[in-house]
């Protein structure tokens, strides 16, 4: 008797396949297509790849290999979507609509801000999350 585990990821491996025969899009160009917008969005936002690595705690190899077409597992593909703003159908070349449910409803002002802030380091970060939130953080002298 079959596992579970076993029929399910042969559905999902067909359900995949499928997909990718309605876009008409072979495996390798799906590939291609979805590092040429992890780098765009990088290259689009000013950000090296190093800036990039250090703020989401990848190794510049990882993230290197990821916009050169290597898989990217389910919860670095939700980092890389939530440190640009932009959804995961995005990302996976499900879309071309790049915001996501949260940012849908932002002005572009609003939305720019939002981008500043999540390129903060983790100090700036936590002096505005402070002023917000109506504290300073503790500085460590």
């Amino acid at each position: 008797m079959q596992s579970i585990y076993y029929r399910f990821n042969i559905l999902a491996h067909t359900q995949i396949i499928d997909l990718l025969r309605a876009y008409r899009i072979a495996g390798g160009d799906i590939l291609k297509e979805r590092a040429n917008r992890l780098y765009e969005l990088r290259k689009s936002r000013n950000l090296t790849q190093s800036a990039v690595a250090l703020r989401l705690n990848l190794s510049l190899s990882r993230l290197s290999a990821y916009e050169n077409g290597e898989n990217i597992p389910c919860d670095v593909l939700r980092s890389f979507a939530d440190f640009y703003g932009v959804s995961i159908d995005y990302i996976l070349c499900f879309s071309d609509d790049k915001s996501s449910g949260f940012t849908a409803g932002l002005r572009l002002s609003e939305q720019k801000l939002l981008d500043m802030y999540r390129n903060l380091a983790p100090d700036a970060k936590a002096l505005i999350d402070g002023m917000v939130n109506g504290y300073a953080p503790r500085t460590s002298k």
